[in-house]
């Protein structure tokens, strides 16, 4: 069957289902929604919101607040968001688009990850993948302090960059401008970019 539920925008949401597609949209307020098999696509929630699926794709838009999110089998898009973020994904790309955070950590197993948002100022971000490439574009001035983590994979940098330290093992750190904010990057077999 299908089920349609309205709800007042400030109420809190909570959705779960085996063998569910499910979609939220106009709610302002905490939302819960997991399903074992089927996409997670929600746009709007504020305060906590706690997105999951075992194999589908997960999409959320307009959230703001915290926003977490368990992907095991699918892919995890995340767009005009506000807040702090953390994704945990198994098999599947990971996009960021336009997002505004100071927290972000991203781990998935096999699969891609692009972010593109501003890097805010004494920001902390974590992006890790390890059979997939990491892209990284930053939006407005960056000000970062890089350390860069790979096992076969490759790096690559936009931006003319001075490496400090040893690069044993192809670990090696450098700073961009005032070097205030963190960003992790990690890819044992991909290559990592780093946009203008």
């Amino acid at each position: 069957i299908d089920l349609t539920i309205n709800a007042p925008a400030w109420m809190a949401v909570n959705l779960q289902g085996v063998e569910t597609p499910i979609t939220v949209s106009g709610i302002a307020a905490p939302i819960q929604a997991r399903s074992v098999e089927g996409d997670v696509t929600v746009s709007g929630g504020a305060d906590n919101v706690n997105l999951s699926s075992v194999d589908g794709d997960i999409r959320a838009s307009g959230v703001r607040g915290n926003l977490d999110i368990q992907a095991v089998d699918g892919h995890v898009t995340v767009e005009d968001f506000v807040g702090a973020l953390n994704v945990q994904g198994v098999d599947g790309d990971v996009r960021l688009e336009g997002v505004t955070s100071s927290s972000i950590r991203v781990n998935t197993v096999d699969g891609d990850v692009r972010f593109n948002g501003a890097i805010a100022a004494n920001g902390t971000y974590g992006f890790k993948t390890h059979d997939g490439d990491i892209t990284i574009r930053p939006v407005g001035a960056l000000n970062a302090t890089v350390s860069v983590s790979t096992w076969s994979g490759e790096f690559e940098s936009a931006t003319p960059v001075t490496i400090s330290g040893s690069q044993e093992g192809k670990r090696f750190s450098f700073t961009v401008g005032t070097g205030s904010a963190r960003l992790d990057l990690e890819a044992f077999d991909g290559l990592i970019r780093l946009e203008k």
